[in-house]
């Protein structure tokens, strides 16, 4: 009898899912439990370079194994406990954090690299996963130990959002993890902690941002699709949300969007269709790199992605295991290994890749069992630690929140504290990515009256706020101002612009401080009636700017060159900056100033950091 639909799908979900986990099967040491970062499709090599994260997914893997009956359970058991021996016992650690690559025999750092927050939390999500498959053996002693030896407080160094990493060279990285991106299991197993606990407020400090709408898809955006699957593939966040989003949600918005994406990218690259899509990090003719969308990120030429559809199969089923099964049946051999699929391949262009990436196939093994089964959620979220974190960051039933159906994602508006505010006492960080990119993908930042207000007194009946974010292409640095003012005043003279409502932008290029009046460093000034001024120089007239009027208030760009600046614009550079945001009253007997940050200090005064990408 042939088999029905579901069976064929049913039966090809196995086989994948099988020859994903003989990767963990095979590239992890036996010695240790190390499981490789990559190996060659076709299993001919074992790498020494072994990844935390990978050997989190291994973990996990080893207990679907064993529940599914593809290996015997005493063989599931010895190496998952030979791994949690080791991680306990020998693997060099700082606070209970990992090094992101680590030779697979020493567990020594490789290749200089960080001590990774997030991949850590790879590795302890399928600790924690082992921790209640193996209930009351010494695999739970060892996993409880693990996790309990983690100081979360000390990932966030000096901030109140948790680094990406530290490395012994130059201490806390920059980078932290401050936007929607893959970060959220780790924040909940912080919160969770019962011995070095994040406080609960730690899940509101990082931003909901950015939202953006893509063919009438409302959701929180980050392109490359890995992020919308790495928490989600041990959290189950189905049926339930906090005060601002269904992440699980979120994350079926992202996937159909991005699928959208891919079928328009037909136009240049006709192999894109329903039947054939997924872009997501990973390898690539050139090398390796983070690309995706929507908005189209990076330098996207065609290469098609399994693990983009196979980690998002619990997201949209029917889209994703269709796409999978296609690949397979249409390019059989040349994609389909030892391994699985291949890493990412190039119908157009005939390239293939060689290696297939730990990470890439333990997101796709463990969500396809997510939604054959729900296994990893159901032993995840039985630790008592990830139940109470849920609850201290108020996550409730669907139906629990008020206003979850008001709009397709239930996201119209991100409540301020959820929206990066500046405070003139500390430091202040804004990300400068490309114009490419578009604002709606711009990391916006907000001067309100709690948090930035510099003299005045604001007024009950008029709460003047304003949000602001930058860019930068290879001509000029880009802000966009839009000040929500109920009372716009513009009636005195452009000589008096800090005496009418308007907009200040100071520029301290060289990142040293800004020197009041200095002609290397810059004090804009921007009036409602499209006036500018520059009284550090004069130089108003060599920068571009529109006002225009808005129903909350008005809004402000400007393009100021980087001739102007003398500085060269390229990814990394670092600069200062700070927008004030003055409103006075019709009868100019009151004047309220807001500032995003700006500290006197040995005689310079410091202001924000902006950071190009």
């Amino acid at each position: 009898m042939p088999q029905t639909k579901n069976e064929a799908s049913d039966a090809f979900l196995n086989e994948l899912q099988r020859r994903c986990f003989l990767f963990f099967l095979e590239q992890a040491e036996p010695t240790t439990g190390l499981v490789a970062d990559r190996a060659p499709a076709d299993g001919s090599e074992k790498f020494k370079e072994a990844s935390i994260a990978s050997t989190g997914y291994g973990l996990a893997a080893l207990c679907i194994a064993d529940e599914r009956g593809w290996i015997e359970h005493d063989q599931a058991y010895q190496r998952v406990l030979t791994t949690l021996r080791f991680i306990w016992e020998e693997m060099p650690h700082e606070h209970g954090f990992y090094y992101h690559f680590v030779n697979n025999k020493t567990g020594e750092r490789v290749w200089n690299c960080e001590l990774s927050s997030v991949d850590t939390g790879l590795l302890l999500a399928g600790v924690l996963t082992a921790r209640q498959y193996y209930k009351g053996t010494e695999v739970e002693e060892l996993a409880t130990k693990i996790y309990e030896r983690v100081d979360w407080p000390w990932m966030r160094g000096k901030g109140q959002t948790l680094s990406m990493g530290w490395n012994p060279e130059n201490g806390f990285l920059n980078a932290t993890w401050d936007g929607y991106s893959e970060h959220t299991m780790i924040y909940l197993m912080g919160v969770g902690s019962s011995t070095h606990p994040l406080p609960p407020e730690a899940w509101k400090v990082w931003k909901r941002e950015p939202v953006i709408t893509y063919d009438g898809l409302t959701f929180m955006a980050c392109p490359p699709l890995f992020t919308h699957q790495f928490s989600h593939a041990f959290v189950d966040y189905r049926n339930k949300r906090d005060d601002v989003a269904n992440y699980f949600r979120n994350s079926v918005l992202a996937t159909r969007a991005h699928r959208q994406m891919c079928i328009k990218l037909a136009k240049r690259f006709p192999h894109f269709s329903e039947d054939l899509w997924g872009i997501t990090a990973s390898d690539y003719a050139g090398g390796y790199t983070a690309w995706g969308g929507p908005p189209a990120t990076g330098n996207i030429d065609g290469t098609v992605v399994p693990c983009a559809a196979a980690g998002s199969i619990p997201f949209l089923p029917e889209e994703c295991i269709r796409t999978l099964r296609h690949m397979k049946n249409t390019y059989g051999e040349r994609v389909w290994k030892k391994y699985g699929f291949v890493d990412a391949f190039n119908p157009q262009t005939g390239y293939t890749a060689d290696h297939v990436i730990g990470i890439d196939v333990g997101v796709s093994l463990l969500m396809i069992e997510n939604y054959r089964s729900g296994f990893v959620w159901k032993h995840f979220m039985a630790n008592p630690e990830v139940k109470h974190a849920m609850d201290l960051a108020g996550f409730r039933p669907e139906d629990e929140v008020e206003d979850a159906d008001s709009s397709v994602y239930g996201l119209e508006s991100i409540p301020s504290e959820m929206i990066s505010a500046g405070w003139n006492k500390g430091n202040r960080t804004a990300r400068v990515r490309p114009m490419s990119y578009g604002w709606e993908q711009a990391d916006w930042h907000a001067v309100t009256a709690e948090d930035c207000l510099e003299k005045g007194q604001p007024r009950k009946d008029n709460q003047v706020s304003a949000r602001f974010a930058f860019a930068w292409d290879d001509q000029a640095l880009h802000v966009v101002v839009r000040v929500a003012d109920g009372e716009v005043v513009n009636s005195l003279n452009a000589d008096q612009l800090h005496e009418q409502d308007c907009v200040e932008l100071y520029i301290d290029p060289q990142d040293d401080g800004l020197a009041w009046g200095s002609e290397k460093d810059f004090q804009f000034g921007f009036a409602v009636n499209d006036k500018a001024g520059e009284w550090f120089g004069g130089r108003q007239d060599q920068i571009d700017q529109t006002v225009r009027p808005t129903d909350s208030g008005y809004e402000v760009r400007a393009a100021i060159p980087w001739r102007l600046l003398g500085v060269a614009p390229e990814a990394g550079l670092k600069m200062q900056s700070t927008v004030a945001v003055h409103s006075v009253s019709a009868e100019g007997n009151s004047s309220v100033k807001l500032n995003w940050r700006f500290k006197e200090q040995a005689g310079r005064i410091m202001l924000g950091k902006l950071v190009l990408e």
